[in-house]
C-alpha cells in the first residue's frame, strides 16, 4: 500500500479494522507521519464537517498511530482537538477520552507537562478530557518519565486551584484517585478535606482505600501502579483499536444492557468493572435507536 492508500483506509474503515493498512503504517513510520499529522490539523479546522460524517475514524487513527510512534509534533494538535468544545470533543472521540486518551497523551508529550495543566486547568474544556489529563501525569510517573515528587508538588496546587463545587465533583474524584495512586503521604491532608467537602464520587474512591493505600506503603502502592495495565503508553495500535464495537458489528452477540453501566466492584482502592461495557458508538440498549453516547451515554 502506498501513503495515500494507507490514509484512505483510515478515514472509513465501514465496520472493519483496516489491518493491513495499520501494518503498512506501523512498517514505515516516517512516510506516513506527516499525513497523520494532516488528518489531525483537518479534525481540528473541521469538527462542524467530521460531526455529521458518523462514518469517519481518520482522526483515531491518527492519535493512535503517532502516539505509537512517539511523535511529539502530535502533541499540540492532539491538545487543541481535545480543547474544542465539550459536546464536539465528546461526540467525536467517544470511549477514547475515557479509554485510551491519557496514554495517547503520555506517550507524545515528551516529559512537557506544562500543556497537560492547562488542560486539567481551563475549565472550558470538556470536564472528563481534564480529569483524564490528570491520569496522564500518573502514567508519566509510572514510566519513570517524571518524578513522583514533581506529580505530587502539581496535584497538591490543584487542591487549591479547582472549583469546591459539585460541577467539579468528576475533576475532584480523579484528582483524589491519581493521588491516591502515587501513594497519598503528603496529601492526605488536602484529600481528607475533599471528602469532607462532599467533592468525591464514592463510586470513584472513597477514604477508607486512602488508608489502605497508606498501610499498603509507598514502595508497594508505586509498584501497584507500574504494573496496571491500564498505566502504559501506546504501543501497539492493534490491540488498542481492533476490537473496537466498530469492528465488531457483524459479530453475534447479546444485546448490552443498560445495567452493564454501571456494574463495579473494587478492590484495594481499584475500579474494576464487571461485564461488558457498553461502548459510546453502541446502539443505546434502551431502543431509542439513537447510539449510546447521543442517549443514555450522554450524561455518563
Amino acid at each position: 500500500m502506498n501513503v495515500t492508500e494507507i490514509i484512505s483506509a483510515f478515514k472509513r474503515p465501514m465496520g472493519t479494522f483496516p489491518l493491513e493498512a495499520v501494518q503498512a503504517a506501523v512498517a514505515d513510520p516516517e512516510a506516513v507521519t506527516q499525513g497523520l499529522l494532516n488528518e489531525l490539523k483537518h479534525a481540528i479546522q473541521n469538527p462542524d464537517t467530521l460531526l455529521k460524517d458518523e462514518e469517519y475514524m481518520g482522526h483515531l487513527f491518527a492519535m493512535y498511530l503517532l502516539a505509537q510512534f512517539r511523535e511529539e509534533r502530535a502533541y499540540p494538535l492532539i491538545v487543541d482537538f481535545i480543547s474544542l468544545d465539550p459536546e464536539t470533543v465528546d461526540l467525536l472521540l467517544g470511549d477514547t477520552v475515557t479509554e485510551g486518551l491519557a496514554a495517547i497523551l503520555a506517550s507524545v508529550c515528551g516529559g512537557n507537562i506544562e500543556p497537560l495543566k492547562q488542560v486539567i486547568e481551563d475549565e472550558n474544556i470538556y470536564e472528563l478530557v481534564r480529569s483524564t489529563t490528570i491520569k496522564t501525569i500518573a502514567i508519566l510517573v509510572a514510566k519513570d518519565v517524571i518524578a513522583r515528587d514533581v506529580a505530587l508538588d502539581y496535584f497538591k496546587s490543584l487542591y487549591s486551584k479547582l472549583r469546591r463545587d459539585s460541577s467539579e465533583e468528576v475533576p475532584w474524584s480523579y484528582l483524589v484517585f491519581y493521588s491516591n495512586e502515587l501513594y497519598p503521604d503528603t496529601l492526605y491532608a488536602e484529600i481528607k478535606q475533599a471528602f469532607k467537602d462532599d467533592l468525591v464520587d464514592p463510586w470513584v474512591i472513597r477514604l477508607k482505600h486512602v488508608d489502605e493505600q497508606l498501610k499498603l506503603g509507598q514502595e508497594k502502592a508505586l509498584e501497584n501502579l507500574r504494573a496496571d495495565r491500564f498505566t502504559h503508553f501506546i504501543d501497539d495500535t492493534i490491540a488498542e483499536m481492533q476490537s473496537w464495537y466498530s469492528f465488531r458489528r457483524n459479530e453475534p452477540a447479546r444485546a448490552p444492557t443498560l445495567s452493564d453501566t454501571t456494574l463495579y466492584t473494587r478492590a484495594n482502592g481499584q475500579v474494576v468493572r464487571e461485564g461488558r461495557k457498553i461502548g459510546r458508538n453502541e446502539p443505546c440498549p434502551c431502543g431509542s435507536g439513537k447510539k449510546y453516547k447521543r442517549c443514555h451515554g450522554k450524561k455518563q
